[in-house]
């Protein structure tokens, strides 16, 4: 853990001088660091794309795992890392679901303050609003998935990574104009198991409930359909496709063979997400 810790300040450190690292958003009194492309122009559209790190961890490590700001000038897109409250043991949490992660029943409304914090970014930077996408880790996957159900129409792509939807379907009332769902999982995550257990909800679950609300109509799987890193030595990223949908969006399902709970893509987990930033 320390290595990862060092190799998360080495690499934030350096990436700062490429990219033009902005004073914090600020609501609720709670700050939230956003970053623009070092070729910023406000008379240009950008994609946002919003980081929700996982419980127990930071924004300033889940940025360094998934690549945000490493890949950030690359992709061309405006970087805002959000970072949850502080239970009382110090760890930093997203009140997503009765199952993860406000084990002290704080009741905080994070998606509430998630909603405001991405109008506040859109209002004052050149954002394009049909490129809003979250990526959320563990319990910012639990997140993604409550915000998708929340505010559907202010996103174009929820993307919850090792986070299951909320076990109650009650809680979820999405309607109208619904964002795309990539839903990634490894299939040997022991955190929050792929085939879900007597706490969680499993990820195939997880995305045949969107599927049923975007009206999809037939699946399709494709093996092998990606790696987690390029070359022979990534794993294995197995695609199910919902498609047929009345909403003429994507559902989908990746499946990383023999995946963990954190997964290695060797800091390159945008560029595998990449297609959503363009469209």
């Amino acid at each position: 853990m320390l290595g990862f810790l060092k190799l998360t300040l080495l690499l934030m450190g350096s990436l700062l001088l490429t990219t033009m690292a902005l004073a914090d958003l600020v609501v609720r009194e709670r700050p939230a660091k956003l970053t623009l492309p070092a070729e910023y122009d406000s008379a240009k559209k950008y994609p946002l794309v919003v980081l929700l790190h996982g419980y127990g961890s930071n924004a300033n490590q889940t940025d360094a795992y998934l690549g945000g700001t490493r890949l950030q000038n690359k992709w061309d897109y405006i970087l805002l890392t959000p970072e949850g409250t502080e239970d009382t043991s110090g760890r930093r949490f997203w009140n997503a679901a009765p199952e993860c992660c406000d084990f002290g029943r704080t009741g905080v409304d994070d998606s509430s303050y998630l909603q405001e914090l991405i109008q506040l970014a859109s209002k004052s930077y050149s954002i394009d609003p049909n490129r809003i996408i979250v990526i959320g880790h563990s319990n910012g996957g639990f997140m993604a998935h409550r915000l998708a159900c929340d505010a559907p129409q202010l996103f174009s792509t929820i993307i919850p990574f090792a986070g299951v939807a909320a076990m109650d379907p009650d809680l979820c009332d999405a309607k109208g104009d619904l964002p795309n769902i990539i839903h990634i999982h490894g299939d040997a995550d022991d955190v929050v198991p792929y085939l879900g257990s007597e706490f969680f909800l499993s990820a195939e679950e997880s995305v045949q409930r969107w599927a049923l609300r975007h009206q999809c109509q037939e699946s399709v799987s494709i093996p092998n359909a990606k790696k987690t890193t390029p070359g022979d030595r990534g794993q294995s990223i197995d695609i199910q496709t919902y498609f047929d949908c009345a909403s003429e969006k994507n559902v989908e399902l990746w499946r990383v063979r023999e995946g963990s709970h954190v997964p290695n893509f060797n800091f390159g987990f945008i560029d595998l997400i990449s297609p959503v930033l363009t469209k």
